[in-house]
């Protein structure tokens, strides 16, 4: 399903830019990469629905756990895809949280 809604709704999303040529190639080349990506995507499919799914949950918590791991190791370096994925959850919260003081200004504005 997230494929899907991933080749569709980043067509006329402001934050892909280039998707198909660029991005994609970069985000499946690391697994919490690839995860922050579908995570993004089921984000902006909850925001449109005013839910919170499962599949946004499952995909925040396998990029928190991966990069929980990779921070962990002594030695590693850290790699483009690493910071790419961290500058992904900074995204995901502050859209997240945008779109919650939204919410509760339509809701005390009466909306």
């Amino acid at each position: 399903m997230l494929i899907l809604v991933d080749n569709t709704a980043f067509r006329i999303n402001a934050f892909a830019v280039n998707f198909d040529e660029t991005w994609k190639p970069f985000s499946i080349t690391d697994s919490a990469l690839l995860h922050a990506t579908l995570c993004l995507v089921a984000q902006h499919e909850d925001l449109l629905a005013g839910r919170e799914s499962e599949e946004n949950l499952f995909h925040k918590g396998e990029v928190m756990r991966l990069m929980n791991g990779r921070l962990r190791e002594s030695g590693r370096e850290i790699s483009d895809a690493d910071v790419t994925t961290v500058a992904m959850l900074v995204v995901l919260e502050v859209r997240l949280s945008f779109s919650h003081f939204a919410v509760m200004g339509w809701l005390t504005c009466g909306l």
